[in-house]
């Protein structure tokens, strides 16, 4: 079982000391009435560093190749073409990252193989999945890896009523009033973005996961003129992505789990940003201005 090996191997690393907890704080604030994340960087810790100042460490060494994968923090192999490890620099508690098994650029989307891996552990683990695309997306490797956290460690942290995550929640009642399938956008996101609910546990049988998520994905993609730079969120019920124009905003970096209320944060002056400014300002910042006619699929 997926989740057993997870929590196996965190027991495995903490002992050895393979993990290493980047976060000293966090914090569960109010925007309104949406709830958001603030996780306080550890003091002289260094978030690892971005794909523009990877490439002399890349010739290097490769963290992600399988010969260089440390052993105490592998879960296990997934489909043969992808291996889950635990996140060593990790941020919040059952905190993976899927690897493809042969290197493939980062800056390149998820293909079918990618969809049928990170589904099953969706599955497997009850987590969301997320993508970082691209140096402005907030990838930290050049070695192609998705990441995943598990749903019940990241409501813990938000104290949600809910068995899942507040703004994805929210999407998913707005996007009652679409047709299933249909590209839309909620107001409270004031940059261009796309979510859909793509149905995928609903397939009838015989239909592809894989095959069905990358071509959602693809249509998304190409219904944002995305550029190579992009986020990209999956849950159970909802694929959401969000073209990068910049990687962060006076300091503050910004990856995927930002668009689901979580933020890092060095200081109390970037924390007082949010309060001044609030979580949807600074997101803002860092993506493109929004498309207020949606196509639709």
């Amino acid at each position: 079982m997926m989740k057993q090996a997870m929590r196996e191997a965190v027991v495995r690393a903490q002992t050895s000391g393979a993990l290493h907890k980047l976060t000293a704080t966090s914090r569960a604030q109010m925007y309104g009435d949406f709830p958001y994340l603030l996780l306080t960087l550890a003091p002289r810790v260094e978030k690892p560093q971005g794909l523009a100042n990877q490439s002399q460490q890349t010739k290097m060494r490769n963290p992600f190749a399988q010969e260089n994968l440390e052993a105490d923090l592998v879960v296990q192999s997934v489909n043969g073409t992808h291996t889950l490890i635990l996140n060593k620099f990790n941020v919040v508690d059952e905190h993976t990252v899927l690897v493809t098994n042969q290197f493939e650029e980062q800056s390149t989307p998820l293909v079918p193989s990618d969809f049928a891996a990170l589904w099953k552990c969706i599955q497997d683990l009850n987590a969301f999945g997320f993508f970082n695309c691209g140096h402005n997306s907030g990838a930290s490797q050049p070695h192609k890896h998705m990441q995943l956290i598990t749903i019940e460690s990241a409501v813990s942290y938000v104290n949600s009523p809910t068995d899942d995550l507040p703004w994805m929640q929210r999407a998913l009642d707005h996007a009652g009033s679409f047709d299933r399938g249909s590209i839309f956008d909620v107001p409270w996101f004031q940059f261009r973005h796309g979510f859909v609910a793509h149905g995928t546990s609903e397939l009838p049988d015989g239909e592809s996961a894989s095959d069905h998520l990358h071509t959602v994905a693809t249509t998304l993609l190409q219904a944002l003129d995305s550029p190579p730079s992009y986020n990209s969120i999956l849950t159970k019920s909802l694929l959401l992505i969000v073209p990068r124009r910049e990687r962060s905003t006076d300091g503050i970096e910004i990856n995927s789990v930002g668009f689901t209320g979580s933020f890092l944060v060095r200081n109390d002056a970037q924390a007082s940003r949010f309060t001044a400014e609030g979580p949807f300002e600074i997101l803002a910042a860092v993506g493109f201005p929004k498309v207020h006619e949606m196509p639709r699929l």
